[in-house]
């Protein structure tokens, strides 16, 4: 899948109220990740990334593109993974284990990421947002995603 482009053009006021509001609804109450979501120091939508990310630090930021997600999240259950994917970082240390991660690093943390989230979401309304994002015949979304037939 090629990264969505770009875009130069700000987020407004109106699309980051509604990503809140949408990320407040999908989120589950009494869970470690809820909270470690509110322990975020931000949650902040931006084009600056292609997808989402979490800033490393002592108290990470959630960074959410809005083109990204209008995309690939249109139903909350999608956006409740993407979102599960970036807190897993935190929650596994992955922020605070590199200063820098390379690309490689990243693909390796991703790929476990992602193997746990199929196996602990694998409901019929999960599905496919993996398999959406990561091609089967190609390197490195072949290991972001599970196996062709799973589960």
């Amino acid at each position: 899948m090629a990264p969505p482009k770009l875009s130069a053009q700000k987020v407004t006021a109106e699309e980051s109220h509604l990503l809140m509001k949408r990320l407040l609804s999908c989120l589950p109450a009494a869970t470690f990740e809820m909270e470690t979501f509110v322990r975020l120091a931000g949650i902040r939508a931006s084009r600056q990334i292609p997808t989402a990310a979490v800033e490393t630090g002592y108290r990470s930021n959630l960074l959410l593109n809005p083109d990204f997600i209008n995309k690939y999240c249109k139903r909350d259950e999608l956006l409740f993974l993407l979102v599960m994917h970036e807190l897993w970082h935190i929650i596994l240390a992955h922020t605070r284990l590199y200063p820098r991660a390379t690309m490689a690093h990243n693909i390796a943390f991703d790929a476990i990421i992602n193997a746990g989230l199929a196996r602990q979401f694998s409901a019929p309304e999960y599905r496919g947002f993996l398999e959406t994002l990561n091609p089967a015949d190609s390197f490195p979304g072949c290991l972001l995603r599970p196996p062709v037939g799973w589960p």
